[in-house]
């Protein structure tokens, strides 16, 4: 790969990236002093990562995820050392989070520029991808949602992977050097799966990335091209298997798998793989609120709807691959989406339907495709005039989207403002009210969650508790027998 060459695109280079981590900073700054949200007291604050580095090094061959529970550890200590319990947390998403933007930005420059297009023009295409992965709202559940970090965190190496195999794959770089980078990609690649094995598809992403680039002497996507990416994977899948191999004999995955096939016999016919990609399409436009608790059911998705699905997501996928050879980035952007959620959404193993945090990887993909478009169509004035309008847009939803996370009553309102809102968000709800001893609230909202479900026991059980508690005034009190 031909290097960049020295102040080639001076409005959309380092200097402009340092604006946009700093826009990023000040649109999560309302974030940082956020409490715990749901998952996060069992697996951050009541979890080892609150007991420090010797019970982490303890545990350490039982882990599940351990480099995820080692930044906890860090950030812990970290709002140990500022005096407030979340914010170190909460500093430690963002910085992951920044550092995300930074390599989305890198790896949408190396790959425009492989794509021979014009300095000026990548520029633009690298800061729009990395805007978008910055500032749309669907990042927050990554970001915001301490619990959800395990996907930023993921992203982050998975990116950092994908960069090094492609500055790898450069026609002029040294041997030396060619080797350093591959080791690198290694190196993170472990390093995602020791942060979310979910990522173990990601050789197939970096095979697509060899397979399409279009700077080397095969053509793109030839099947000389095909060999050699394959070729320059081999170390990656060998990794994959290994990884594979280490899970299956792992004492705390064996039974996260037995559970996942409990859940996948009752759901073998509804894998939420479909609705997965309309729900991130309605959210990725802003079309629909966002909800921590999406009200996502499979197996309630009618086959003429799986059917329409199924057609326009083969139609993209076909149309994409048509235009592989003058607009590569589509099928790299469709690919993309496709293997970062499969490993999730696939194979029906979750109990919920979808989770937002879960697409955070995909904006990189998305953002990827549609600025090189957008570059590539439009004359500098106009691009610049629609990135700083959509950049406003996100940001405004973002902040809007990080107050939801202000206390725990205001995430689980924003979810139970949904008209199909979950039994289990409004339960939510009401646990949340009762902790602020609001106690008529959380009663209407035990109500609701039995009226959707009336054998809810965990509702039922709340709303006991609730009445005692608002005769008592002691939130904890326990409903006589």
């Amino acid at each position: 790969m031909p290097p960049i060459p020295s102040g080639a695109h001076p409005r959309f280079g380092p200097p402009a990236l340092a604006a946009l981590i700093a826009l990023t900073a000040l649109v999560y700054l309302d974030s940082l002093f956020g409490p715990f949200q749901f998952d996060d007291f069992a697996v951050v604050a009541t979890d080892r990562a609150a007991q420090g580095w010797a019970a982490w090094r303890e545990t350490l061959a039982q882990r599940i995820r351990p480099l995820l529970k080692a930044t906890y550890v860090a950030t812990h200590q970290l709002g140990g050392w500022l005096g407030h319990a979340t914010l170190g947390h909460h500093l430690g998403g963002l910085l992951i989070h920044l550092v995300v933007v930074a390599l989305s930005w890198r790896l949408a420059l190396v790959l425009a520029t492989s794509f021979r297009m014009a300095p000026d023009i990548a520029g633009r295409a690298a800061l729009g991808c990395a805007a978008v992965v910055a500032l749309h709202p669907l990042a927050t559940e990554a970001v915001t949602y301490i619990t959800g970090r395990s996907v930023a965190l993921g992203t982050l190496f998975a990116l950092a992977a994908a960069l090094a195999q492609v500055q790898a794959g450069g026609a002029t770089v040294a041997r030396t050097r060619n080797l350093a980078w591959r080791a690198a990609a290694l190196a993170a690649f472990a390093a995602a799966l020791l942060s979310r094995e979910t990522f173990i598809l990601l050789p197939a992403l970096l095979m697509l990335l060899e397979w399409g680039r279009g700077d080397g002497q095969e053509s793109a996507f030839s099947i000389a091209r095909l060999r050699l990416a394959l070729r320059r994977t081999s170390a990656l899948w060998a990794v994959a298997a290994v990884a594979v191999v280490a899970m299956l004999g792992h004492r705390r995955y064996g039974p996260l798998l037995e559970l996942s096939a409990v859940i996948a016999q009752g759901r073998l016919d509804s894998p939420s793989m479909l609705l997965a990609l309309e729900y991130f399409a309605t959210r990725l436009l802003l079309l629909s609120p966002l909800s921590i608790d999406p009200a996502i059911q499979p197996e309630h998705l009618g086959v003429a709807h799986r059917a329409v699905a199924s057609l326009v997501a083969a139609a993209a996928l076909l149309l994409a691959w048509r235009c592989r050879k003058s607009r590569p980035w589509w099928i790299i952007a469709s690919v993309w989406a496709v293997l970062t959620l499969a490993p999730v959404y696939l194979v029906p193993i979750r109990h919920d339907g979808v989770a937002e945090r879960h697409f955070y990887p995909v904006l990189w993909g998305v953002g990827f495709a549609v600025s090189c478009e957008f570059a590539v169509r439009l004359r500098r004035a106009m691009a610049v005039a629609a990135g700083c309008a959509a950049a406003l847009v996100l940001s405004a939803a973002t902040v809007m989207r990080n107050a939801d996370y202000s206390t725990e009553v205001a995430l689980w309102e924003a979810a139970a403002r949904d008209s199909h809102a979950t039994p289990r968000a409004l339960n939510n709800l009401g646990v949340a009210y009762v902790g602020e001893r609001r106690w008529d609230e959380a009663r209407a909202a035990f109500e609701r969650a039995l009226a959707l479900d009336p054998g809810y026991a965990k509702a039922r059980g709340n709303r006991d508790r609730a009445l005692a508690g608002q005769r008592t005034g002691d939130p904890f009190a326990e409903p006589e027998i």
